[in-house]
């Protein structure tokens, strides 16, 4: 070495480390904005993202339009948080219907405990033994195991079956007497043929409306907010409220609000008219005399 310093080569090295430290800020810039571009998963819960893609899941820190992976319009983190408190107030309802549901129904099982004895058999909601004709048609000769224990519930399916045919057959003819007393203008008369159809039909439920009828005729209050409620009740626990049998339910809300007002429990009498006017809202004339 002369101790000579090579002022051109030195410059240039010196410009070369610019421009490697330039390029490495760039790239390295480049790949911060492909991250942000590309965005991280996420539920759209975070507090930090300004974008969020409601398809892909996809939480974006910066603004972006669209989502850079489906294409979809995004949505900013102050319209997440609003669906969300939305979603979380439909939960929170759900939940309270369902719990509400599950308090009607132990309510219901309670009181037909009470009401019937322990060895009878409820059928209000299921109607397995019927035989279905089309089915019958199908399987003319049904395979059974040939086992003593499962041809004695088949003869004892059979026997129930065979049973609730004959009692609804029953308390159809009773059903029938009772309306032609009520037309002759007899409510006691009808009261007794329709609690003796109930006692052989506990889940033909328009039997309670008509006895309910009967019961208004002779001031039987308590009996016709029974008979009703009954209903109402059964009606809203299994059916989810009174739309499904429409006219079924009007019947047993305006009995029900007739007794309540011969009650002179005006209030809750009002509210059944209200409830009533809510299926049919076109018949107000027989709603009004209990407004």
């Amino acid at each position: 070495m002369d101790g000579k310093v090579d002022l051109d080569k030195l410059e240039r090295k010196e410009k070369e480390r610019a421009e490697r430290k330039k390029r490495e800020e760039e790239e390295d810039k480049r790949r911060k904005e492909e991250k942000l571009r590309a965005g991280r998963d996420g539920k759209g819960i975070a507090k930090d993202y300004l974008s969020f893609c409601k398809n892909c899941y996809k939480e974006y820190m910066i603004l972006m339009p669209k989502c850079t992976q489906c294409g979809k319009e995004t949505v900013t983190r102050e319209q997440r948080m609003k669906e969300l408190e939305a979603k979380l107030g439909e939960y929170k309802n759900s939940k309270a219907t369902k719990k509400m549901r599950r308090v009607k129904w132990q309510n219901w099982l309670k009181t037909q405990a009470i009401r019937y004895s322990k060895m009878s058999t409820s059928y209000l909601k299921w109607d397995y033994f019927e035989s279905d004709s089309s089915d019958e048609e199908k399987n003319p000769d049904p395979i059974v195991p040939d086992d003593p224990n499962v041809k004695m519930l088949e003869r004892d399916i059979e026997e129930r079956a065979k049973r609730r045919r004959e009692n609804r057959k029953q308390s159809e003819e009773l059903k029938a007497r009772g309306n032609e007393y009520m037309k002759k203008g007899k409510p006691k008369a009808a009261y007794k043929k329709y609690t003796q159809a109930i006692e052989l039909s506990r889940d033909y439920f328009i039997l309670y409306t008509n006895r309910a009828l009967a019961a208004l005729k002779i001031e039987k209050w308590n009996d016709v907010v029974e008979d009703c409620t009954k209903v109402l009740d059964y009606c809203d626990c299994f059916d989810n409220g009174y739309t499904k049998n429409k006219d079924l339910c009007y019947k047993a809300l305006v009995r029900r609000a007739a007794a309540l007002q011969g009650m002179r429990k005006f209030d809750l009498a009002k509210k059944d008219v209200d409830d009533a006017l809510l299926l049919f809202p076109g018949v107000t004339a027989t709603c009004n005399r209990y407004r």
